[in-house]
């Protein structure tokens, strides 16, 4: 049986004093013991930490935003941060995530604005160990994922049939476009020329992406302008900003413009309801967040995909991603509202 340790400040000397050398070794590794137990502890109960960069404070999703992503991260026992500028520019996004990168975060979840602007932080950030997940953001190379809500060529196809409806086949009509660099936007405005070219020759394009930097006082100069440069009688928009420049304006003859487009229904719902807007086709800015938010969460797991996997996520709109290449994944969320 091993004797009890002596008392340090004995002195002691011999076997004893080698004793109580012993005894004090022990105390040390059990002390070391019991600190590495504790830290080890506090990071198995350490919740990873989730970055979420929306669009703007003031876009009109950003509230159910809020409130899902926080119910999200509640039910995955995630820490989730929600951000965005005041206003939805390039720049301003940018210097919000910046102030945000003195932390180490888990996973960033973010709808890019601009790529030269952004994407030298999500670099940063990876290389740090983030897990980079785009939203509509085909163009953010540095992502590991990015998740589109829609096919870009569905979704212009489905604008152009409804404005030739309104239309009645026939007119000329300009294309809005808060800037060229907005890829997606360029994109899908692509897809609804290409299909009226093809399909409805009564239909001229006169004015291409006109640009009006999402500013729905300058979509309403530029749509002026052009009913009385060009007699146009229709118009398609790709912003809410944009329909809010466009919606209830008429032609010299006094006919009603025919204005479809892609926007947020709780800013121009009523839009649409008092016939300003006669077709309106959205996507759930919130159900994607928590699709990007729940991919971020797999892809922390661990789990790497096939090439030509599907995903299956409990979100509506998103119950099928599709892996469309390049690490994107396209969902079918297309909404309407008057079609």
């Amino acid at each position: 049986m091993r004797p009890p340790c002596a008392d340090a400040r004995s002195p002691l000397t011999g076997p004893i004093a080698m004793r109580s050398a012993e005894c004090g070794r022990r105390r040390v590794t059990l002390a070391l013991l019991a600190v590495l137990l504790l830290l080890h502890g506090g990071c198995a109960d350490k919740k990873p930490n989730f970055l979420v960069v929306a669009v703007s404070k003031y876009d009109a999703s950003f509230s159910e935003i809020e409130k899902k992503a926080a119910a999200w991260g509640a039910d995955s026992g995630v820490n989730v941060t929600l951000a965005a500028p005041s206003a939805p520019t390039a720049d301003l996004q940018q210097r919000e995530l910046e102030a945000l990168l003195g932390r180490h975060w888990d996973v960033i979840c973010i709808e890019p604005l601009g790529t030269a602007e952004i994407s030298p932080l999500l670099e940063n950030a990876k290389d740090r160990g983030s897990v980079i997940i785009a939203l509509r953001g085909r163009s953010i190379r540095v992502a590991d994922y990015n998740i589109e809500p829609f096919s870009n060529e569905e979704m212009g196809e489905r604008m152009m049939e409804s404005l030739s409806a309104k239309m009645r086949s026939k007119g000329s009509y300009i294309t809005l476009a808060p800037s060229f660099e907005a890829k997606n936007i360029v994109d899908i405005e692509d897809a609804a020329v290409r299909l009226q070219r093809r399909s409805y020759n009564g239909l001229s394009l006169v004015d291409r992406l006109v640009r009006t930097d999402a500013n729905a006082s300058t979509a309403r100069e530029r749509v002026m302008r052009d009913i009385e440069r060009y007699s146009i009688k229709g118009v398609l928009f790709f912003t809410t900003n944009d329909g809010l420049g466009a919606a209830g304006q008429r032609t010299p003859d006094g006919g009603r413009l025919a204005v479809v487009g892609l926007g947020d229904p709780a800013a121009l719902g009523k839009k649409v309801e008092d016939g300003e807007i006669d077709s309106l086709f959205y996507w759930s800015r919130s159900n994607l967040t928590l699709a990007g938010l729940e991919l971020g969460r797999v892809a922390l797991s661990g789990r790497r995909f096939e090439p030509r996997e599907h995903i299956s996520l409990n979100i509506e709109g998103y119950e099928t991603l599709r892996n469309s290449g390049g690490g994107t994944w396209t969902a079918r969320d297309i909404g309407a509202l008057n079609p």
